[in-house]
């Protein structure tokens, strides 16, 4: 696999997606600092996916849509698969850079669709967009010396890639996907604010979803864009599914709708360590 830096294909989530809601809130976090020991803003040059322990591949889809992958450097042998679906707009993967870096590192092979042209690809096409970055990614793992272990992934997702998350397991099945075992999906929320945008992004029906599947749903208190709504109508979508669970963000700044983009020890605390956790079951 060749090593590829992908910088400024993507904007910040500066329109996000809509839904509505409020429940539970997670321990309380130290309050949060800025400047030199806060939360840097998300940014396409992120150095973290450019670091030599790391190897980084892109390939192409067409119309400015494509799949990176992210791996271990020295991986010695295949690696179960995370899938991680962005939110609308954050095309480039160096936007969660550190948090998909933390993930390769932890021993995993990291799918990243990018499943838009933005501006032009409509919230109700990229559904087919992402599976198809999905089945392109695991197609780049093959090449790979077979990179990715056989058997179920695990799929994570923020903003409209949360729905997108949810979606996946929901659909897998039928797609002759690998099943997801995991769906981790952070502030999910279906339509774009802003723009010209009249369709939102498709919602399965998620009674489909397997029982066997742990389901992790975060909505941000102080979320204005994607607010509760969509997280809450996941949570009871999932009809079939036991281990579920709903988690309401009210600690300041990472109950923002990028809170979770930040890389400092609130997000990674609120974000990061619940998944690991899940991973390691």
């Amino acid at each position: 696999m060749t090593r590829t830096t992908r910088l400024a294909v993507g904007l910040a989530l500066a329109a996000g997606l809509a839904g509505c809601g409020a429940q539970q809130a997670p321990p309380a976090l130290p309050p949060p600092t800025f400047g030199p020991t806060g939360p840097a803003p998300p940014s396409a040059d992120s150095p973290a996916l450019h670091a030599t322990d790391l190897l980084v591949g892109f390939r192409s889809l067409g119309a400015a849509t494509g799949v990176t992958v992210v791996r271990k450097a020295n991986a010695t042998h295949p690696q179960p698969a995370i899938i991680f679906f962005h939110g609308w707009g954050s095309t480039d993967a160096n936007m969660y850079g550190p948090w998909i870096a933390h993930l390769a590192r932890a021993g995993y092979f990291v799918i990243y669709p990018e499943y838009q042209v933005i501006n032009k690809t409509r919230p109700d096409q990229v559904l087919a967009t992402a599976l198809a970055g999905v089945r392109t990614g695991l197609l780049l793992a093959r090449l790979d010396h077979h990179a990715v272990a056989p058997g179920p992934v695990v799929t994570v997702g923020h903003s409209g890639g949360g729905v997108l998350a949810a979606d996946y397991a929901a659909l897998a099945a039928r797609s002759h996907l690998p099943p997801a075992r995991v769906v981790y999906s952070v502030y999910p929320g279906r339509k774009p604010i802003g723009g010209h945008w009249t369709s939102e992004v498709p919602l399965a029906d998620l009674a489909t979803m397997p029982a066997a599947t742990q389901l992790t749903e975060h909505a941000g208190a102080t979320d204005a864009t994607a607010r509760t709504g969509t997280a809450r109508a996941i949570y009871a979508g999932a009809t079939r599914v036991t281990r579920k669970r709903l988690t309401i963000v009210k600690a300041p700044v990472i109950s923002d709708h990028i809170g979770p983009m930040y890389d400092y020890a609130p997000a990674h605390q609120t974000f990061w360590a619940p998944l690991d956790r899940l991973l390691n079951r």
